[in-house]
């Protein structure tokens, strides 16, 4: 019983090590692509105002 329960412990504390740099890969795959969705919204959220912005200006109408 008790080897079993050493083996047990073994494996959990092998787990517990094992599971922290897969966590990490995980995290940091997340945030790649969150930066990059947020990289491509900034991205068209300029383009638009600055077309915005331009329209505006030929019709000699000055944003506030």
């Amino acid at each position: 019983m008790r080897t079993m329960i050493a083996v047990l412990r073994a494996v959990l504390k092998d787990e517990a090590a094992n599971a922290l740099p897969e966590y990490a890969i995980i995290a940091a795959a997340l945030a790649l692509g969150m930066l990059a969705t947020m990289a491509t919204i900034g991205h068209e959220a300029g383009a638009q105002l600055g077309s915005t912005n331009q329209n505006l200006s030929n019709l000699a109408v000055s944003p506030r």
